[in-house]
């Protein structure tokens, strides 16, 4: 049977992500989730770098270049953990990942990777820039058993112009 599970949920309590293989089979996230990146990609400024293990673009994260307008919702874009590596960083334990960065309908055009610029891979994103989020028309707002309610208003505060509808 399926349970729902929200992505804020899942982004409260999942401090391990798993990568792509990991989710095969029982292992996966909810159907309603998906993993989004927060990622500022800029056309003009990103290095093209082709990884030697066939894996297309490549680029590191840059935690100096990353401002606080890099987490801002306009930054987040699908993506997909492909790799887990133990921060280097002494003193925290927080997980780094290896990300395949998608794009997203509403993205502008400088904003957007070229297709021939595919697959666009980051390594070393910290857990911070990496959320889950709900699959459009999938939150709880849109279960079958949500509870609605009309609401009810007096016809008082209305003027009669704007009743003059015929009732259904």
């Amino acid at each position: 049977a399926y349970e729902y599970v929200s992505a804020s949920s899942l982004n409260q309590r999942q401090a391990e992500l798993r990568t792509d293989k990991e989710q095969r089979g029982a292992n996966s996230y909810p159907n309603n989730i998906f993993t989004s990146c927060y990622y500022d990609y800029n056309n003009a400024m990103v290095p093209t770098q082709s990884s030697d293990a066939g894996r297309g673009n490549q680029v590191r994260w840059d935690s100096s270049s990353s401002s606080s307008n890099t987490f801002e919702s306009r930054h987040l874009r699908p993506c997909i953990v492909m790799d887990r590596l133990q921060s280097a960083t002494p003193g925290t334990d927080e997980n780094l990942y290896t990300v395949l960065l998608m794009n997203r309908p509403g993205l502008r055009q400088h904003q957007r990777i070229p297709k021939h610029k595919s697959p666009f891979i980051v390594t070393h994103v910290p857990r911070r820039a990496i959320q889950f989020s709900d699959k459009m028309y999938t939150t709880d707002q849109h279960l079958n058993d949500a509870f609605r309610h009309e609401i009810g208003l007096p016809d008082a505060p209305y003027p009669a112009i704007w009743k003059d509808l015929e009732p259904h």
